[in-house]
């Protein structure tokens, strides 16, 4: 399959899905290999230090409240897919 292919085959597939987790795995994917391809990727490192440490702080913070998955919840959802 060309290239052309492919992507048409992938958006119809990305079309089809329902599950918001799989979506947002998706757009980490896609959005961490086009960060690394852009030019300015030095210029983003403080700002990749400083969301990094908001993250942290936002997940910290997610786990206080229980907001979280098990490692089972996941996998399950993971068959899912």
């Amino acid at each position: 399959m060309d290239l052309q292919g492919e992507l048409n085959w992938i958006h119809q597939k990305i079309d089809q899905i329902q599950d918001p987790q799989l979506i947002g795995v998706i757009k980490y994917i896609i959005q961490g290999r086009l960060s690394q391809n852009e030019e300015s990727y030095i210029e983003e490192i403080g700002s990749t230090l400083s969301d990094y440490n908001r993250d942290l702080e936002e997940g910290r913070a997610e786990i206080k409240n229980e907001e979280y998955f098990t490692q089972e919840e996941i996998q399950a959802q993971a068959k899912k897919w």
